[in-house]
């Protein structure tokens, strides 16, 4: 479930409105007669002559798929039984039993019950394994993620009986949990993290974004009291425009400020501005991105750069400036077509090219090998034609948001940078080798578990042999020579199965080098004028 989920935010770089319509209305039918004509005669002298049997919907779905790839790299195709899914995230909730799961060596494990939800309620944890669901023995049947899904969620209201296998028991828990709304919360964290300074960490654009957001201001920005911000849009993939836009309105005043714009071949020039109904006292804002920051996240950090409303600290954005629009076809499935592009109030275009695919597909591992994720100094605009912020200082184009501050990578990430070997962690944990249950008995709170708790040596060895059994093509020497590192990845994965989202990060941001530098430019009088001093 988390690798579906995080499947849904990449697929949901999407920042136009959903719309939708019928064949009719987008194509005349004389016109589309004409131009899928040829297409038609092709799919029935196939299934007319072919040698062998074929499934007309498999190729036209490949068909489609082919089209669209021809476009550009964001434009795609949903078949009808994906489309729930890949809309889900963005919509803010789903009908289910709420728990993330993996399919470990043909064992359905929790990974994780949602807060809020039913499994959390009924009381499954982290490490819990799915042997039964209903009647039927679901372990060590070669099941994948997609059946497991299908069988757990349902509509609200209804119920499915698990039977589950806790870690060191050796008989089965039985458990009735009836199904329910299951909230995907996009704020992740809102506390007061210094005196006088917030902070607020955003996942998604989706769409109670915007409520979120001002539940959470209100919690802490009571009284009209000044606070200054960091605003937390690591890792955020973006989402829906509107939300993004609404949210940015909070940071001006004044009516009519610029905050984006959309433009397109056949689309009309559309302004988003801020509307003057500000109801929190923001003072100095400081917006934290990097390489995952895409779409509606750049919007944000990018009109906030551009209007010298904050200072962005962090590494290069992903580079995505590229407007969809879903259209639902017939039979459920639907495209989500890119039919305009973004344009921050500098007039910025900031979508990264795609000429060469392979590159654009690649340009995370370019990024690290060309050491941009490291150096300040290697991080150069792909295009220096210079735009102006409202203050009249210099912004680039076309190659995402540049920070005006750069927080690099350790060196010793690059040997974590792998995601295969980040899909270790869990298989390694909750096979049984890793995992204690009594974690959470011995370590009450987020803040004792990452204080005391120590991965052992006979712990780490164990965790390189599962690597190198699980994946044999992969050197594991990389993880050896950087042993601490590898037993902090297994903290901070144990921390997470333990601790509330919430609770951890209030935790890690003690330590966090984007937060250490933006409490240092918050706590600077006036930080846009004293941006040389942050440069390291």
């Amino acid at each position: 479930m988390p690798l579906l989920l995080s499947c849904a935010l990449v697929g949901g770089i999407l920042i136009g409105t959903n719309l939708s319509g019928t064949t009719a209305d987008v194509v005349g039918d004389s016109l589309a007669s004409e131009k899928t004509g040829k297409i038609n005669e092709l799919l029935r002298y196939i299934e007319a002559r072919y040698v062998e049997e074929v499934d007309d919907t498999e190729l036209i779905d490949r068909a489609i798929n082919s089209i669209l790839q021809e476009l550009d790299p964001h434009s795609g195709y949903i078949p009808a039984d994906e489309l729930e899914k890949e809309n889900e995230s963005l919509q803010g909730a789903f009908e289910g039993i709420g728990v993330e799961f993996m399919v470990i060596r043909d064992t359905i494990v929790v990974l994780n019950p949602i807060e809020g939800g039913p499994s959390a309620s009924a009381g499954l944890e982290a490490g819990d394994k799915i042997i039964r669901i209903e009647e039927e023995v679901v372990a060590g049947i070669n099941i994948d993620s997609d059946a497991v899904i299908k069988r757990l969620k349902g509509h609200e209201g209804t119920a499915v009986r698990l039977g589950i296998l806790r870690q060191g028991e050796s008989s089965l828990r039985e458990y009735t949990i009836q199904r329910g709304q299951i909230p995907l919360k996009s704020v992740e964290a809102a506390y007061e993290i210094r005196p006088g300074i917030t902070y607020l960490k955003i996942n998604r654009f989706s769409q109670h974004t915007f409520q979120e957001f001002m539940e959470a201001m209100a919690n802490l920005y009571a009284d009209d009291q000044r606070k200054d911000l960091i605003l937390d849009l690591r890792n955020n993939h973006g989402g829906y425009l509107q939300q993004a836009t609404r949210l940015l309105s909070q940071f001006f005043a004044e009516a009519g400020v610029m905050l984006v714009y959309t433009e397109g071949r056949q689309v009309d020039k559309i302004e988003y501005k801020s509307q003057g109904r500000k109801y929190f006292n923001i003072g100095d804002v400081v917006v934290l991105i990097d390489e995952y920051t895409a779409s509606a996240g750049e919007i944000v950090a990018g009109a906030l750069q551009d209007q010298d409303r904050g200072v962005v600290v962090g590494r290069r954005s992903f580079g995505k400036g590229l407007v969809q629009e879903q259209y639902d076809l017939k039979d459920g499935s639907a495209v989500r077509l890119t039919v305009s592009r973004y344009y921050l109030p500098s007039g910025r275009s900031i979508q990264k090219t795609f000429a060469d695919r392979d590159a654009y597909r690649n340009d995370l591992r370019l990024r690290r090998e060309s050491g941009e994720l490291f150096s300040k100094e290697a991080m150069v605009p792909l295009d220096s034609t210079p735009y102006y912020t409202r203050k009249n200082r210099v912004v680039y184009a076309h190659s995402g948001i540049l920070p005006d501050v750069f927080v690099g990578m350790k060196d010793t990430e690059m040997a974590f940078s792998n995601r295969e070997l980040a899909g270790i962690l869990p298989g390694y944990l909750y096979s049984g080798q890793g995992f204690e249950p009594d974690l959470k008995a011995k370590y009450p709170d987020a803040g004792s578990f990452m204080r005391n708790f120590r991965v052992g040596a006979d712990q780490l060895e164990a965790f390189f042999a599962f690597a190198a059994e699980e994946m044999p093509d992969f050197s594991t020497e990389g993880l050896k020579n950087n042993a601490a590192e590898a037993g902090m990845a297994i903290k901070n994965y144990l921390a997470t199965a333990l601790f509330s989202e919430a609770e951890l990060i209030r935790e890690l941001n003690e330590s966090d080098d984007f937060i250490l530098k933006a409490l240092d430019v918050l706590n600077t009088d006036e930080p846009l004028s004293h941006l040389q001093d942050f440069q390291d």
